[in-house]
This record gives structure tokens, sequence and C-alpha cells, in this order.
């Protein structure tokens, strides 16, 4: 199959980790919620077959149902409204009860391990991955979605969302070697060591060579000189 082919799953062998960071307050569903707290919350809006097959079959057999060939389900639910409204037909508005709603406040941000199915709701922010071009789809898409292929590679583990915020020194504490994200008040300056993508949110700064306009993004190499001058 080609690279480009929109069917295609996998163009790389890498993972693909990532980390959402907040400009705007964020809404992202993430991680499977414990089984018997979704169950409970779709038996309270009319998904009381949803909630006895994720008794029975856990979270990741649940998905590849709901995804599947079944007969319609509606609910009475306010996020299900929501999806299905912005996605009529897409059995994904149904997953998404099965995840945590996490709302991050501006500069907050969620790391995103690869195999945790997640959602962007409302928001924008800045999104950091690993080098990978591999994606995998679930729903609330017109994208190709492979159901089989989603359930083999998802963790159905039920987590918690740990919300990161910046150290002192502005770097995120991101569990994983594939990149690393600081955030940078004025005045201050640093020498890059290896290759860096610079992403102006507000304020001004420059390199000497460059001025950061509003929303710029510029790509520096390693050992050149930058420089924040200000956040306003």
């Amino acid at each position: 199959m080609p690279l480009t082919d929109p069917q295609r799953l996998y163009r790389d062998p890498y993972g693909k980790p990532e980390l959402l960071l907040a400009v705007t307050r964020f809404e992202i569903l993430c991680g499977f919620r414990p089984v018997e707290e979704s169950a409970a919350d779709l038996e309270a809006c009319g998904g009381d077959e949803i909630a006895d097959n994720l008794r029975l079959l856990g979270p990741a057999a649940t998905v590849a149902w709901l995804l599947g060939s079944r007969p319609p389900i509606e609910l009475d639910h306010p996020l299900y409204e929501r999806l299905a409204a912005d996605f009529p037909g897409d059995p994904g508005a149904l997953v998404a009860l099965l995840l945590h709603h996490v709302v991050l406040e501006p500069g907050e941000a969620l790391f995103l391990y690869a195999g945790l199915l997640h959602v962007y709701l409302q928001g924008v922010g800045v999104e950091v991955m690993g080098a990978s071009d591999n994606v995998m789809r679930g729903g609330l898409t017109l994208k190709h979605v492979d159901v089989t292929e989603l359930v083999t590679v998802l963790n159905p583990t039920p987590s918690t969302p740990e919300v990161l915020a910046p150290t002192p020194t502005g770097w995120y504490p991101v569990p994983t070697d594939a990149f690393a994200v600081q955030g940078l008040a004025g005045p201050d300056r640093w020498v890059t060591t290896g290759p860096e993508i610079i992403v102006r949110l507000s304020g001004g700064g420059d390199t000497g060579a460059w001025y950061a306009e509003p929303g710029s993004v510029v790509e520096w190499t390693g050992g050149l000189g930058c420089r924040v001058t200000a956040v306003l």
C-alpha cells in the first residue's frame, strides 16, 4: 500500500507520544474511566445495553462492538448529543462516554502516550508529537477507521489523566525521550544544544537574526543564542 494511501495506518516504525499544551481553556476526552463509573452513567442515560457489554467484555471489546455493526443506540446525555450533532450517525459519540473528560486551563498540559484513546473537543493548544506519521482513528472523523487494528493497539486499562504544570524553570515533566517542552517568560536567554522548534504564543523575542511575530514558529539549530525579551 503506498505511503500516501489514506487508508494506510503505519507510515514508519515509530510510536507517537504527544503532549497537548493549552493556550486557551481546552477540553479533552482521554483514557478509559473505571468500568463501574462509566456503566453507571450509561444506565442513567438509557445506555443499559452498553453498560452490560462494558461489564461483561471490558473497554476494548466494547469499543469494537460500538464501532461495529449493531442496531442504532440513542442516549439522553449532553456529551453524546453534542458529538452526535457534529458527527451524525458516528458511533464514536458513544465511545466518548467511556473516556475521562479533562479541562485544561491555559499553561496546563496533558501527556498522551501511544495507545491512549483521546479526542480533542474544544480550545486552542500546542500539540507536540514524537517524529512519527502513524495515525489510528476510532471515530468522530471522516477519515478511515480500522476497528480491528484500533482494538489491537489501544490500552484498555482504566487510568487517571495527570494534568501537568511546568517546573519553576518552565519544563514540562514528560515521560518520554522523544521530545522536551519548556515554556519561557522574558527576560530570558539560552543557547540551544540541539535542534529546537520555537513557538511564540505571546510577548516578543528574538535570536539576533529573527524576531518572533505573534503566532510564528521557527526551527533553530544547535549552538545558537536565543533571547526572550518580554511577555506582554
